[in-house]
Formats: structure tokens, C-alpha cells, sequence
């Protein structure tokens, strides 16, 4: 069986922007996957259960500074631990909170995984990072705009 990594890249300033049927137009088609994200805001934890209700067994790696997750994103990680989630969390020097240092996670994480899923409302810096990263690493990426932009 053919695991795939997907790398997760989501920047939404307006969580409820996300539509899942937005999801339609994603080709991808495995039943294991490994998931790997390296923030957990509100905009992931809409995207999140949209993308796992596509594979049939799915692990998800969370990069973060702080392996000591705690409070919503503990109760966030564990129901999704409860849907047959296998949730890794995996301490990860690249991580930051600045938009630097995003672009320099998507430099060094989209080129290292088989697909890249990037869903964004507003561009800025670091979407047009990941989105080039994507076409120069030569990854099978889809790029889905949930606004305007």
C-alpha cells in the first residue's frame, strides 16, 4: 500500500470563508496518507476534518515549537484522535509565529512531501512562498482560494 505525505498549508484570516465542497476540485486519491502541519489555527481546525474525511487511515504530524500542546488545540487533537486519527506531535526548530519564518517552513516542508494542499483567502507573502515553492519543487500541489483574491 502507497502512503502519500500531504503538507497542509492554510492561511485564513475568515475561517468560516472555507467551503468544503472547495475540496471537490482536489484530485488526490490515496486511502493512507500522512498529514503534516505545522500550525493549528482556527482556519486548520476547519480545514482539518474536511481533508481526513477523505482517507481511510490517516496520520497527522504536527510541527511545533511547543510539544506541550494544551487547552483548545489538546481538545481539537484529541477528537481527532477519536475519528482513528493517529496524531503525532513533533517538536520542530523551523516553526515560528512571523511571516518569515512561514515562508521558510514552506521552502523547506512542500518540496519533502508527494502532494501540498495550500487554501488561502488573502494572498500575502507567504502563500506566494508556498504556492512557489510547490511549482519549483515539482510537487503535485492544488491551490485553493477560499476569497477574492
Amino acid at each position: 500500500m502507497l502512503i502519500r505525505t500531504v503538507y497542509l498549508a492554510c492561511q485564513l484570516s475568515e475561517p468560516s470563508s472555507f467551503r468544503p465542497e472547495l475540496l471537490e476540485r482536489w484530485p488526490l486519491s490515496a486511502s493512507s496518507v500522512v498529514l503534516q502541519i505545522d500550525t493549528l489555527d482556527d482556519g486548520m481546525e476547519q480545514l482539518l476534518p474536511q481533508v481526513l474525511r477523505r482517507f481511510e487511515n490517516a496520520t497527522l504530524q504536527y510541527f511545533t515549537m511547543d510539544v506541550d500542546v494544551s487547552g483548545e488545540k489538546r481538545q481539537f487533537l484529541l477528537s481527532l484522535e477519536d475519528m482513528g486519527v493517529n496524531v503525532e506531535i513533533k517538536l520542530e526548530p523551523l516553526v515560528g509565529m512571523s511571516l518569515y519564518a512561514a515562508v521558510r517552513r514552506y521552502k523547506y516542508r512542500i518540496p519533502r512531501a508527494d502532494h501540498a494542499l495550500i487554501v488561502y483567502d488573502r494572498m500575502n507573502r507567504a502563500i506566494r512562498g508556498a504556492i512557489s515553492s510547490a511549482k519549483n519543487s515539482g510537487c503535485d500541489a492544488c491551490i485553493l482560494c477560499c476569497g477574492k483574491d
